[in-house]
């Protein structure tokens, strides 16, 4: 096989849905509840968009049209998001073998790859906006998973339950400092080259309007 097939997106996301997909994987990560979330659902949706990553340059012009400003693909991918954050069918994927193998299809095909098509669609104030309501929902469902006096998912015991909720607060305070930090550190790198354009056109500027002696 060519060495460089290995280091492409598209391997990358096919070797990590097919390692997801192995049983004892499968099995071990679906016994507690963070791990069912942040590592196997999390992981078959970045599965899917590093698939959506090497599959950009093939698909990305043929489907502009119906992805306009990648609105139409971020509208599926939050719609995915959204069913598998809710409880009931995290049960339901559990107890059923077909919203089992909906799970593993429906998060890379309907969530990773068109995240991946659409990422690179939309704008400076898209992208925010996705990120504000990524930071939002994960404070919602941090805050519910911790509040909830019952279990919302009846296959996990409220411990795992409370640990998700503290987990997801915490992952949504890392993102908006790693997403915000760079916005007033380039700010202020702007801002330090500018003065310093500034300066010098008024130095060149003062050496120009010298009297000459």
């Amino acid at each position: 096989m060519n060495s460089e097939l290995l280091k492409t997106p598209l391997f990358a996301g096919l070797a990590l849905w097919a390692g997801l997909a192995i049983p004892y994987v499968r099995i071990a990560l679906e016994t507690r509840l963070t791990t069912h979330v942040l590592i196997e659902l999390l992981g078959l949706a970045v599965a899917g968009y590093l698939i959506g990553i090497g599959l950009r340059p093939i698909l990305a012009h043929r489907l502009r049209r119906w992805n306009r400003f990648g609105l139409s693909g971020l509208a599926m991918a939050i719609s995915c998001g959204a069913v598998w954050m809710l409880p009931r069918w995290l049960d339901a994927s559990l107890d059923s073998v077909a919203v089992e193998t909906a799970k593993f299809f429906s998060l890379p095909l309907l969530l990773g790859v068109p995240l991946a098509l659409s990422w690179p669609e939309l704008g400076t104030i898209g992208r925010g906006f996705i990120k504000t309501n990524f930071l939002s929902m994960l404070l919602f469902f941090g805050w519910l998973y911790i509040a909830s006096p019952v279990r919302l998912c009846n296959s996990y015991l409220i411990d795992d339950q409370t640990l998700l909720g503290v987990s997801f607060i915490v992952i949504a305070g890392v993102l908006s400092l790693l997403w915000t930090v760079p916005l007033f550190i380039g700010g202020a790198v702007a801002s330090r080259k500018t003065s310093d354009r500034t300066s010098r056109f008024t130095e060149d500027k003062t050496y120009a309007v010298r009297p000459i002696d």
